[in-house]
């Protein structure tokens, strides 16, 4: 059983989710924005309320960042790395591994 919490450590470590619609990712509590640091803004999150939705950062037809938006609420660092994730399809967020190209945990990207 011991080793069931190792794993659950070492994924919760390098997981984030890739933002589809946005709907299913938490701005301040879900990992995120591709830092390996931390994964999730650094700016306080005194703005938002504390469930706030990726979603609720987007703009729609065409879909895109809110840009005003975010640069209001976070700091230059995290508004930069935010504006930088590519929005693709309206498709359902995705946990993805942040350490391999296809977003596939391996035993040797771990």
């Amino acid at each position: 059983m011991e080793g069931n919490w190792e794993a659950r450590k070492v994924l919760g470590t390098g997981s984030r989710w890739s933002i589809g619609d946005g709907s299913m990712v938490r701005i301040w509590n879900d990992n995120w924005i591709p830092l390996p640091t931390t994964f999730r803004p650094i700016t306080p999150s005194n703005a938002l309320d504390a469930e706030a939705k990726v979603s609720d950062l987007l703009l729609s037809r065409p879909r895109r960042w809110n840009i005003q938006q975010v640069n209001e609420i976070f700091w230059l660092f995290d508004a930069n790395n935010i504006l930088g994730i590519p929005l693709g399809s309206a498709a359902a967020d995705k946990l993805i591994w942040h350490y391999t190209n296809h977003g596939e945990y391996t035993v040797c990207s771990a």
